[in-house]
């Protein structure tokens, strides 16, 4: 059995208000023309400020918290493999190749990673080991990848591309969330947690149980794993 429990302290700033970013929820997707699909900003761009798809100066792929939801995919590294570009090479049971455009490797130390706009890649390789991050699919708003090289904004660990996770936030309304799969090799998995927001403070906290008999007498698995998130809005530009 495994356990793991991690808590994000980010600071960031940004220029946006809340009005300058469309948010998918508030009109689904296959309801847009192919008009308001192309003016759907993104935040990860090759000017780091929000533009609308159409006018970014570099390729930039979107996954929205709809793709998430339908695609099915529990595993980070499976739900980049669905974008445009990425690559993501199975290794193991949970270790994956990931890279942009054929620049995959257990730890790419040519694509930079960033959740909520921190880098999150390993100081001493300087790649990004997906499968511990300290995050669920489940948490996650949507993903934005830079599709080349962005050295002259976030470095030289982005020669390759730019992985950009931003997390789901606490809302004023609480949200509690559950979810059950199961499948062969008597292989179960459930996730359940809340989010909510009191004042300036939003949080968010997330648990994760999977067990497998796996396919030999010796090759059971289980694994219960805990993530949370707390932030103080400061102005609608700065967040701790």
């Amino acid at each position: 059995m495994a356990a793991v429990a991690a808590v994000w302290v980010i600071v960031s700033y940004s220029p946006l208000v809340a009005g300058d970013v469309v948010n998918a929820e508030e009109k689904g997707l296959f309801d847009m023309s192919l008009e308001e699909l192309m003016d759907v900003p993104v935040v990860v761009s090759g000017s780091r400020q929000a533009q609308e798809l159409s006018r970014s100066s570099v390729p930039v792929s979107v996954l929205t918290s709809d793709d998430i939801h339908y695609s099915g995919l529990t595993n980070l590294s499976s739900l980049l493999q669905t974008a445009p570009g990425m690559d993501a090479l199975p290794l193991s049971r949970v270790l994956s190749a990931v890279g942009v455009r054929g620049l995959h490797d257990y730890i790419a130390n040519r694509t930079l990673a960033l959740v909520d706009g921190r880098a999150v890649n390993d100081a001493y390789f300087g790649g990004a080991e997906f499968h511990r991050l300290p995050l669920f699919v489940e948490d996650i708003e949507r993903i934005e990848i830079v599709r080349g090289a962005s050295s002259t904004l976030y470095g030289s660990d982005s020669v390759g591309g730019t992985i950009n996770i931003i997390t789901k936030k606490g809302t004023d309304i609480p949200e509690l969330f559950a979810s059950f799969e199961g499948g062969s090799l008597s292989t179960y998995q459930g996730s359940a947690g809340v989010r909510g927001k009191a004042g300036a403070m939003n949080y968010a906290l997330t648990g994760k149980r999977v067990d497998s008999e796996g396919l030999g007498d010796h090759d059971e698995y289980s694994a219960t794993a805990m993530a949370g998130q707390i932030g103080v809005e400061l102005s609608p530009q700065t967040s701790l």
